[in-house]
């Protein structure tokens, strides 16, 4: 980092003079001055890096992702010179940003506006336009030093809460849901990633064949946020978490976010959303997450946080979409208070000893036709149906249940990540059925 404030000045009023050269040439435009901005910035401090990738602007990214010793370190958005950064033309823009972005810079070449965590922390100028040529306003250089040695500086708060944590992860997935639908759409030819079209032709092929792009890139945003999520959970050893620590991290009985992830940590992908996962891996790396899932676990009274969370994380994300799933906590005292209760029905009412454990069959006609009576078949007495499966509580409770007072005759586990709920059966249970749409 430049130490002299004398230095420092000499650097920045070299900015200036770059860009009053470039501004008299009459023909410049706002991308013309980005080359003099990652001089300055990259100047002040060495160790940190300024990239510019149009493909990621196109998606919806800053114009300058800064990043500091390889971590994500803040932004830089740009607009023209003599613009007005508070001008309701950048509104929607910028608002996206500032919910997204913990450490922001907007400036127009002159004016540097400061924000951290939504809120603006400072403004300042270092030059002014006037008759086409730029003065430089040095009374203010050493503001602009310390303010920018802030900037630097940056390192976000840890979050000990719940409720902050899920807002954090569910504004990044909606940024990277934003991200997603732009790069699906890109129309640019010469960007040779084709990776994420090769995900949603997969997804048709195998799942839902008529999905469309915005709903894909909802169901992905959620599936990898809450995935990352589940890896910083899993995360034991010393290093600084990250994507691409994230896929060392998820249990192996966890296949199909391990081969998910191993396309996050991976070279091949796609640069164009490879910036907001990386916000995502800050966010959990500053998370307490000991603290926050046993205070969860506490005020909802679940065994299993981890999987209820979730819910707290949906909420946040799509509180409609929550309401239309049905994706509502139902606490483990009443889950396990209606699972006696209808077992106690099955053995006392229906005269079946082993409650929801029977295992006995009974013959019944199978209707195929409404004129028509089918062949005799064999069916369980006790079918177990859970038609919103969710997070498979119901399921896991009864199962639990069986175990505890029938014997083992089937073990499970489950996880949970976007939409969908993987209940897994080791051992075949062929009267317990589950779906979630």
């Amino acid at each position: 980092m430049v130490e002299s404030l004398k230095t420092m000045h000499d650097v920045i009023a070299q900015y200036i003079s770059d860009i009053d050269r470039l501004c008299q040439t009459g023909n410049a435009t706002e991308h013309t001055y980005r080359p003099a901005l990652k001089t300055l910035v990259e100047t002040f401090d060495s160790a940190i890096t300024a990239t510019n990738e149009p493909a990621r602007q196109r998606c919806g990214a800053p114009d300058y992702v800064l990043t500091k010793n390889q971590r994500p370190l803040g932004y830089i958005e740009t607009k023209t010179i003599g613009k007005d950064l508070d001008s309701n033309e950048y509104k929607e823009q910028f608002e996206r940003y500032l919910a997204a972005l913990s450490n922001l810079i907007i400036t127009n070449y002159l004016h540097f506006q400061f924000w951290q965590h939504g809120n603006k922390v400072a403004e300042v100028s270092i030059g002014e336009l006037k008759n086409n040529k730029i003065y430089p306003l040095q009374e203010n250089f050493g503001q602009f030093e310390m303010l920018l040695r802030h900037f630097c500086d940056f390192k976000g708060a840890t979050i000990r809460d719940a409720d902050e944590l899920a807002a954090l992860l569910a504004v990044k997935a909606r940024v990277l849901s934003h991200a997603l639908q732009n790069a699906l759409t890109d129309t640019d030819t010469d960007y040779a990633n084709r990776s994420l079209q090769g995900h949603l032709e997969a997804f048709q092929h195998v799942l839902i064949p008529d999905i469309d792009i915005p709903t894909f890139s909802d169901v992905y945003a959620q599936t990898l946020a809450y995935g990352m999520f589940v890896a910083r959970l899993h995360h034991k050893n010393g290093k600084v978490f990250s994507r691409t620590v994230a896929v060392e991290s998820i249990p192996q009985s966890h296949p199909f976010l391990r081969k998910f992830f191993s396309y996050i940590a991976s070279s091949e992908l796609d640069d164009r959303i490879r910036w907001v996962i990386d916000e995502l891996a800050d966010v959990l790396q500053a998370a307490d997450l000991k603290t926050i899932m046993e205070d969860f676990g506490k005020q909802t009274q679940t065994e299993d946080p981890t999987i209820h969370f979730y819910e707290h994380f949906l909420a946040a994300y799509n509180p409609a979409l929550r309401k239309d799933i049905g994706a509502f906590y139902t606490p483990q005292s009443a889950v396990r208070y209606i699972i006696r209760a209808v077992d106690d029905i099955l053995k006392e009412e229906f005269d079946l000893s082993d409650g929801l454990a029977d295992r006995t069959k009974t013959t019944v006609k199978q209707q195929r036709a409404a004129d028509c009576v089918g062949e005799e078949i064999d069916i369980h007495r006790v079918q177990i149906l859970d038609p919103a499966t969710g997070t498979g509580t119901f399921l896991a409770e009864i199962v639990r249940h069986i175990h505890a007072n029938i014997g083992s005759r089937s073990r499970h586990f489950y996880i949970l990540f976007s939409n969908w709920s993987f209940v897994n059966w080791r051992k075949r249970v062929e009267f317990i059925y589950g779906c979630q749409g």
